[in-house]
């Protein structure tokens, strides 16, 4: 028997951008309404059926198949009214063929037989629905009075596929709960009503015929879920890095400038993350390889792990940037909308538009016509996608703008200093894009932003000129393939599904872009541009300025400082400036020195240390550098410095054969009497000014024979070889010759003293760990009863034990003000412990890829602190501990962290110095 549904019943529709969303949304509760039931999972296809000249649409008739997967094969006739609802009439079919069910006699055919000859019937459209279904039942049998369906929809018209999300609301006229349901997907959930799904079907077909069908993209059958494996999966373990960032940014009581800088660091952060770590998971490059063990499934699965991850960090980023514009308005820094403007603020920014930026603009038509290629995306741009209606009636045209990236993106309200309103370029753009299209209707417009791989592709083997060659590369990088596109969350279905479209048909084959790589911002795009927000000159908007202790008194040369005795030196709270610049300027300037030689990997755009390198160059002292081409987004400013020192006469060597040099070295030969005298500087960081103020690095100083012995060799190998190099250390630990051979003696030595009854420690500070051999070690040694303590910055894949068994690994990761970049390595060693510093992190990439060093701290002072600084670092309260499942809990919000407690001693050491020399100079108190 027929069902037919009350006149005036509400279905309601709301698109949702993303499966995940989707599910998400699913099992929420939903305010003020305790009666809705959990959600009940269903499978079924549906499909429409229409002559092929469209009659039944033409007479505003549905009809439709529905296969379910609990054997059940329905039909419903749905017939509009004049007065805007509709009948549907719905009836159980024998078959669940098409042709077959409408041949069939029951009361739903035969009103179709009244419209149209069944037989002339085709399938137009079928849909492969996904539902997760809610329900409130009432009445004495507890029928369903409400239902809430959240639907996963493949559209598929012969080989074409398209995926959709959708939320639907029935309920009947003038219920409470509905109301309150309808109001939460409006508000609260912050959905975009949509139309019938049968329609919005229709228009990605409709609009896309001429785009071949990708691989599958609709996530339904796969939760994005990592098995709980041995090891954690690396690029989780990066994000949940980037939550820890975020949390500066959330934290209240961090000034806000610095939390606004924390959401830029997270934005840029996650750029680098797709440009990089996901484009190298879609390519298999060696270094997602090495840290890849396949037991996460195959790599689509992990990426959709990873989208559902960066959904979820990408939510919270865009909440804490809304929350740090809503504490900056609190200063009178206002983000203003056109719409908030008043009608003179508006004058005056469309006189600058008018002015500036619309001669900026080139709008280009988005479609397929021969004529008219669908423009090239640039990358990390801002782009506008425009829907176009013609004046006079007609369909729709599509149009991109591209934001000019040479304005400001945050357009100052007034000329005024004291005011610090601003409006987004892209909202200046929009309310004028009728100066671009006069002779059109703006029906929409949003932007969206494009990101591409950075995988430069050099031939090393090969090729006979790597400057040139790695020079052509960094200026092929633009139009790398896109990994990821970003839209407005309040883009429409159909412009959304053409910019993915034109996205991934440039993508190709090559690296297929997926619906799981479009993610949805609710919010300003690209959050990069908050960090250079202008706010009020209040002290308490920043970080007091960081005054370093200058360990090395003027008076006293550093090659003097150096022969006293090891010298290790903690940046930023020790001066870099005074310390690590200074040694490389004096031995510039000393006519004793003869020969310097050092590896530079990150220099930045002004530095102190290739101005020295190329000063005593030209004073006709030897002086070799290694710099190292393929720095990742450096290459094109080394590629700079290599000319310019080349240019000083410096002898430049910038390429060995499958390796990396990463280390962080400098030697210095001065002739003192009748003999020469080396020195060294071994580091954790980069030889660069900028960074040598925002990380904490070590240096190490020192004229040890051993030690300078290991560095000359290193030396000679990297201005005297090709080849890779072979295994001659002494002291150091070098890469890739010897340090993980090296690391895995010393675990195995701790291991065999706690094996022995003897004290057994392993502390280690380093910004990743993620070598699977390393690990392997470092678990067997805490097997054998070895105690070992980890400081991770970043990505770790060690998983800890489970809560409640015997855990000898504890894992801790630190934030602050400064980016934690040291590296330190301390092994007990049956009580004569080793320490070592460098640049090495516990990853493939830096253990077998990459020359590196890590150099022994020996005198008893300089190992107190490393002591001291490793024990802090370890019992930090503030710092994140993490746990078996992946997670990071942070041990407290309160109290001073590890940076806190350093920067209070820097400046108490600081005032003692100044008290000190007051008291020196014989001034009165």
């Amino acid at each position: 028997m027929a069902d037919a549904s009350a006149p005036g019943a509400w279905p309601r529709y709301w698109g949702v951008p993303t499966a995940d969303q989707l599910r998400a949304l699913a099992v929420l509760p939903i305010p003020a309404v305790a009666a809705l039931e959990p959600p009940g999972r269903e499978l079924h296809r549906d499909l429409y059926l229409d002559t092929p000249d469209a009659v039944l649409r033409a007479r505003g008739v549905t009809c439709r198949l529905r296969i379910s997967t609990t054997g059940r094969t329905s039909i419903l006739l749905e017939i509009d009214d004049l007065d805007g609802g509709a009948r549907s009439f719905t009836t159980a079919a024998r078959s669940d063929e098409a042709l077959q069910a409408v041949g069939e006699s029951n009361s739903v055919t035969r009103r179709l037989r009244a419209i149209v000859d069944p037989s002339r019937l085709v399938v137009r459209l079928e849909l492969e629905v996904e539902r997760l279904s809610r329900v409130i039942r009432g009445g004495w049998l507890r029928r369903p009075r409400v239902r809430v369906h959240y639907d996963v929809v493949r559209v598929r018209r012969g080989e074409m596929v398209r995926c959709l999300q959708q939320v639907t609301l029935h309920a009947p006229p003038e219920s409470h709960d509905g109301d309150l349901i309808r109001g939460y997907f409006d508000g609260d959930a912050g959905l975009r009503p949509a139309e019938a799904t049968v329609r919005r079907a229709e228009l990605l077909v409709k609009w896309l015929p001429h785009i071949p069908a990708g691989p599958a993209d609709d996530p339904s059958t796969d939760t994005g879920a990592v098995p709980d494996q041995a090891m954690l999966h690396p690029e989780i373990s990066f994000l949940a890095s980037q939550a820890r960032v975020l949390a500066m940014a959330e934290d209240p009581r961090v000034p806000l400038a610095e939390r606004l800088r924390f959401i830029a660091i997270v934005a840029a952060n996650l750029d680098e993350f797709f440009m990089v770590r996901v484009a190298g998971m879609k390519v298999a490059t060696p270094e997602m390889a090495e840290e890849a063990t396949g037991e996460w499934g195959d790599p689509g699965v992990q990426l959709r792990a990873v989208a559902v991850a960066v959904r979820s960090l990408q939510s919270r980023h865009g909440a804490a940037a809304r929350a740090c514009l809503a504490a900056a308005a609190r200063w009178g820094v206002r983000l203003r909308r056109w719409d908030d403007l008043s009608e003179h603020e508006r004058v005056d920014l469309t006189t600058l538009y008018r002015e500036e930026i619309h001669p900026a603009l080139t709008p280009l038509a988005m479609t397929m016509s021969p004529g008219h290629p669908f423009p090239r995306l640039p990358h990390l741009a801002l782009s506008m996608a425009v829907m176009l209606k013609g004046s006079n009636g007609g369909g729709s045209h599509f149009a991109e703008v591209e934001i000019p990236d040479d304005l400001p993106r945050l357009v100052p309200l007034t000329s005024d200093d004291a005011s610090f309103d601003v409006v987004p370029l892209e909202e200046v753009i929009r309310a004028n894009l009728g100066r671009l299209y006069p002779d059109a209707r703006i029906a929409e417009a949003h932007c969206f932003r494009v990101t591409r791989a950075s995988v430069l592709a050099v031939d090393e083997a090969h090729g006979t000129d790597l400057l040139q060659a790695m020079d052509d590369a960094t200026r092929l990088r633009a139009g790398d393939i896109p990994v990821r596109v970003e839209v407005d969350a309040a883009m429409g279905e159909l412009l959304r599904e053409l910019v993915r479209a034109q996205v991934r048909r440039e993508a190709g084959d090559a690296m297929p872009l997926s619906a799981d790589d479009v993610y949805s911002i609710d919010g300003l795009l690209d959050l990069r541009v908050v960090g250079g927000l202008r706010l009020p000159a209040d002290p308490g908007l920043r970080y007091p300025p960081l005054h370093p202790v200058e360990p090395v008194p003027p008076a006293t040369t550093m090659f003097d400082a150096i022969a006293a005795g090891e010298l290790l030196v903690h940046h930023p709270f020790e001066s870099f400036d005074a310390t690590v610049v200074r040694f490389i300027r004096e031995a510039a300037s000393d006519p004793a020195v003869t020969t310097i030689r050092m590896t530079l990997y990150r220099v930045g755009d002004d530095s102190p240390i290739v101005d020295a390198l190329r000063s005593a160059a030209r004073k006709g002292k030897q002086v070799y550098a290694f710099v190292e081409l393929r720095a990742r987004f450096d290459e094109a400013r080394n590629v700079k410095w290599v000319r310019a020192l080349e240019k000083a006469g410096v002898h430049v060597v910038y390429g060995l054969v499958g390796l990396k040099t990463h280390a962080k070295a400098a030697l210095v030969v001065r002739r003192e009497g009748s003999r020469l005298r080396s020195y060294v500087h071994v580091g954790t960081g980069n030889y660069n000014a900028r960074t040598g103020l925002a990380y904490t690095d070590l240096s190490l100083f020192t004229s040890d024979a051993e030690i300078v012995a290991d560095i000359g060799d290193l030396f000679n190998s990297l201005t005297g070889s090709s080849d890779p190099l072979e295994r001659r250390d002494r002291r150091c630990l070098i890469a890739p010759a010897g340090m993980l051979a090296g690391l895995i003696e010393l675990i195995d030595r701790e291991a065999a003293h706690a094996r022995a009854g003897r004290p057994a420690a392993i502390r280690i500070k380093v910004n990743g760990l993620s070598d699977g051999e390393l690990i392997a070690a470092l678990e067997r040694a805490a097997a054998d009863g070895v105690r070992i303590d980890l400081v991770v910055r970043g990505i770790c894949t060690l998983r800890p034990a489970p809560e409640g068994s015997l855990n000898r690994i504890r894992v801790v990761s630190n934030t602050g003000r400064f980016l934690e970049h040291s590296r330190v390595y301390y092994f007990g060693n049956g009580g004569a412990p080793l320490y070592f510093i460098g640049s090495a992190d516990l990853r493939p990439r830096n253990i077998r890829r990459r020359v590196e060093v890590l150099a022994p701290v020996t005198s008893e002072a300089a190992q107190a602190r490393l002591d001291r600084l490793l024990y802090a670092y370890v019992d930090d309260a503030r710092g994140w501990e993490l746990h078996h499942d992946g997670s990071y809990v942070q041990r407290s919000a309160e109290g001073p962290g590890v940076q806190d407690m350093l920067l209070g001693e820097t400046s108490a050491a600081v005032v003692a110095k100044a008290k000190w020399e007051h008291a020196l100079n014989g001034s009165p108190r």
